[in-house]
């Protein structure tokens, strides 16, 4: 009986040697985050993005960014749509009117404007302090609280990011200004160039309305 207890006493020693060796701080989990999203660079990324509004509800689409392109998926009031930007021109589609509208990209460079929210994924231990609010055996789920020394007025007082262990690679992001709940999630990565470009095979039958004139 003895020797069977020290038996388990060991066991249970190794295994408790072995998850202090495996565990990290929130610093190098991010770290590793960094890193993973740097080998996806050029491959393009696909989320869901969810905006929270008072009254007025619940917004969710889905994008898929490659380079200055992105195309969002989304429904409105029961209504869906589908824009195309490549950073000159965009394209609207209206499922309900079945029409494309084409109009000059006024704020231009689609892809690096709405892959500016990726940009929350860098350089997050400089602007933040971490936490460890959950870990699971999938993933860790880091709290980010803005620092004193972080002047960017923009960056927000502190989100929830949640990173996939293995790939190291972000799982979802949420955090609220003025407000507003925001949220990205599912995120994959690899996007191909044809599905951020328009083409009229597309919309079949649509109608085409051109502004750019």
């Amino acid at each position: 009986m003895k020797q069977k207890m020290k038996r388990i006493l060991l066991f249970a020693l190794l295994a408790l040697t072995a998850t202090v060796a495996l565990a990290q701080t929130p610093q190098e989990i991010i770290q590793r985050m960094e890193q993973a999203l740097d080998q996806h660079k050029n491959d393009g990324v696909a989320m869901t993005v969810e905006i929270k509004i008072p009254i007025v509800g619940m917004l969710s689409t889905r994008s898929y960014i490659l380079d200055k392109k992105m195309r969002m998926e989304g429904e409105t009031n029961g209504e869906k749509y589908i824009v195309w930007i490549d950073g000159d021109t965009q394209w609207s589609y209206s499922a309900k009117d079945n029409t494309v509208t084409i109009k000059k990209d006024e704020k231009k460079d689609a892809g690096n404007k709405s892959g500016g929210d990726m940009k929350l994924f860098e350089n997050v231990a400089e602007g933040y302090d971490l936490s460890l609010a959950q870990e699971t055996g999938k993933s860790w789920q880091i709290l980010c609280k803005k620092s004193r020394t972080n002047r960017v007025k923009d960056d927000p007082k502190q989100f929830t990011l949640v990173v996939a262990k293995g790939s190291c690679l972000p799982l979802s992001l949420e955090t609220k200004m003025s407000g507003v709940g925001f949220a990205m999630r599912n995120l994959s990565f690899g996007v191909s160039e044809d599905k951020v470009t328009y083409h009229p095979e597309d919309t079949p039958g649509a109608k085409i309305d051109d502004l750019r004139q």
